[in-house]
């Protein structure tokens, strides 16, 4: 039974997936606050946890140190905090049960999916671009990933909808079109990363979907995997050989840059700037450089590194910020897995599948740094995840008032 207030949130919740095409992240924060007033005075429920404070201290640390602005940082800081409760926010109540609401995830899914399609329309129509392309309405010079970055949300999704479409509707077809549209566009771009994103949520949520609803005792699904794995490693055989040519199709293509799978260029640099990391400490935190130049394969000095983490140790020039948030990731993926296993709620695999998809893309790309906006979508999915926790713990913490908890 629907309520109005589940019917309030619903509104909000569609103008939420607006707000994450704010590219400024100012106003994303304001709109944001706005947003979760309303919110807070529609359910008259407020849900803290320790999410909130890691959430508040390293977006407040992390603006002060990349602009010194004290009301700035505040803003910022206060606008991140009201992302993470609002996806807390996206249930819908019933007289049995409170469950999380896949619309509070496809919606801004879609709506990122659509900007990433005008984007690659720009894209493709910047002459000769390659890496980099001109934004039409923004004017903008801007680097490929930025363009996947929009795609790789609905990419992770995949495996939701093949779930949905086999267990509740056919309805679930048109989210598989739009995944695959995502991956195929991103790699007609000359990106890899939607396919990656689109992969692992695949094999994780796979495997958890296989275990829990015991298909590995039917024998169709045992001879498919047998199946699948023999034609792998038939094909693994044919590409060490390089037969049919298999090999040096890979060489010569976007899946062999940067060294490709195995030997990409992000480890090396990866590497690297741990290194400076484990002199930083053994040195007492102190006089060891840990910003300098980093060299990639092409022998080229470059002054980031592909991983969220890593790079805000950089930014900030020491680690203590970097540990917080490595301590918000790893609160919020003890929290999923907790989530997982207790959860009855058949929408849990769209949360597991988006928050799996976006943390992969943290650990392979400097998101806060190049999108500070996009980084928000995993603190509302690590909300999200909060809400599918809470459900299958506390099953009736819909009730209003102040809630609280110490883990």
């Amino acid at each position: 039974m629907k309520t109005e207030c589940d019917n309030n949130k619903r509104i909000i919740m569609l103008v939420l997936s607006v707000v994450f095409l704010i590219y400024d992240p100012d106003w994303f924060a304001l709109t944001s606050i706005l947003l979760f007033i309303t919110v807070l005075i529609t359910t008259k429920r407020l849900d803290l946890d320790i999410g909130d404070i890691l959430v508040f201290y390293m977006m407040y640390r992390y603006t002060l140190l990349s602009s010194g602005d004290v009301a700035r940082a505040v803003v910022r800081a206060l606008g991140y905090s009201a992302i993470y409760q609002l996806g807390k926010n996206a249930t819908v109540s019933s007289e049995k049960n409170t469950r999380v609401s896949i619309g509070f995830v496809i919606a801004p899914a879609v709506s990122l999916f659509i900007k990433g399609l005008l984007d690659y329309s720009s894209l493709i129509r910047s002459e000769g671009a390659v890496e980099l392309y001109w934004q039409d309405w923004s004017g903008n010079l801007l680097h490929r990933s930025y363009h996947e970055y929009y795609l790789v949300m609905m990419a992770s999704l995949l495996i939701f909808f093949v779930y949905y479409t086999v267990r509740v509707s056919r309805m679930g077809l048109i989210g598989i079109v739009l995944s695959l549209s995502a991956v195929v566009i991103a790699i007609l771009a000359k990106g890899r990363l939607a396919f990656w994103t689109c992969l692992l949520p695949c094999v994780a949520a796979g495997t958890g979907i296989v275990v829990e609803e015991k298909l590995y005792r039917k024998r169709v699904f045992r001879i498919i995997i047998i199946s699948s794995i023999i034609t792998c490693l038939a094909i693994l055989l044919l590409f060490i050989t390089n037969s049919f040519g298999l090999h040096d199709s890979y060489e010569n293509s976007i899946w062999s840059e940067e060294g490709g799978l195995f030997f990409n260029d992000r480890f090396n640099m990866m590497g690297q700037q741990m290194k400076l990391y484990g002199r930083y400490l053994l040195n007492g935190l102190k006089n060891v450089e840990i910003d300098p130049g980093l060299i990639n394969e092409a022998g080229e000095e470059v002054y980031y590194v592909s991983n969220s983490w890593l790079q805000i140790g950089r930014e900030a020039k020491g680690i203590k910020l970097m540990l917080w948030v490595m301590a918000f990731s790893i609160y919020s993926l003890i929290i999923l897995v907790k989530a997982w296993t207790r959860s009855r709620d058949v929408n849990k695999y769209i949360v597991i599948s988006a928050f799996i998809g976006l943390t992969f893309l943290n650990m392979i790309e400097p998101i806060i740094s190049n999108s500070i906006v996009f980084w928000a979508l995993e603190v509302y999915l690590a909300g999200i995840v909060r809400a599918l926790y809470n459900n299958a713990f506390f099953p009736k913490r819909w009730e209003t008032g102040i809630l609280m908890n110490y883990v």
